[in-house]
């Protein structure tokens, strides 16, 4: 059920807060918050039984507001070093087993290119956490 122009205009003039639509979406404005609804989910903010949920874009409410861009980085850099450690001990028993000719060759290639990759990616993440201040 959608709603139209003369409803949320009326919304608006009730006082409960401003309102901007861009086609199908209406950006509302109150006095706490700002939150983007589609029509349908303003219909529920009219009073109708079928309720919906808007989405947020205000920053202040967030759920998880200790896990900052730092923590990730170090969090991302601590899961790479142990995936990289990982690799690169594997690639040195594909190495251990190619030279005593247990395994082909050609293993090495896909074993160093996995490990290159993963330090290559804790690397970054090792830089990006140096950046964050």
């Amino acid at each position: 059920m959608f709603i139209d122009d003369e409803q949320v205009q009326s919304y608006i003039a009730s006082g409960k807060a401003a309102a901007t639509t861009f086609s199908e979406v209406w950006i509302v404005f109150d006095n706490r918050r700002r939150s983007a609804h589609t029509k349908a989910t303003m219909t529920g903010m009219l009073g109708s039984p079928k309720a919906g949920a808007g989405v947020a874009v205000d920053t202040l409410n967030v759920h998880t507001p200790i896990m900052t861009l730092k923590n990730v980085a170090l969090l991302a850099l601590i899961g790479t070093i142990l995936m990289t450690a990982l690799l690169v001990w594997t690639f040195v028993f594909d190495v251990l087993n190619a030279l005593r000719g247990l395994v082909p060759a050609v293993m090495l290639f896909s074993s160093f290119i996995y490990a290159f990759g993963c330090f290559s990616v804790a690397l970054f993440f090792y830089v990006f956490h140096r950046a964050q201040s």
